[in-house]
């Protein structure tokens, strides 16, 4: 096992959160997209992939489908969600 995580998110800083929270345990990648999730799966395989619901033009439902299908193991944890940030609350 590598411990590695993928966050898959559009938006940088919410996926600041988990990476800054993560960092230092387990070797953590931000990708911008379902779609480039998927082209970097053919190339690795990570532990655990944490997934936006909310992205333009591949959403969380969706890429996980797709990383589903494409993934070489059924061991990967994908975790859905959906960070939402504010600002001024």
């Amino acid at each position: 096992m590598n411990n590695s995580v993928w966050i898959v998110d559009d938006d940088e800083l919410a996926a600041a959160v988990p990476r800054i929270a993560l960092d230092g345990q387990f070797t953590v990648s931000v990708i911008p997209s379902g779609v480039e999730a998927l082209s970097r799966l053919e190339s690795f395989t990570p532990d655990v992939i944490l997934l936006d619901i909310r992205m333009p033009d591949l959403d969380g439902y969706d890429t996980c489908r797709a990383l589903r299908a494409k993934l070489p193991t059924p061991c990967v944890t994908i975790v859905v969600a959906s960070l939402l940030l504010t600002q001024g609350h």
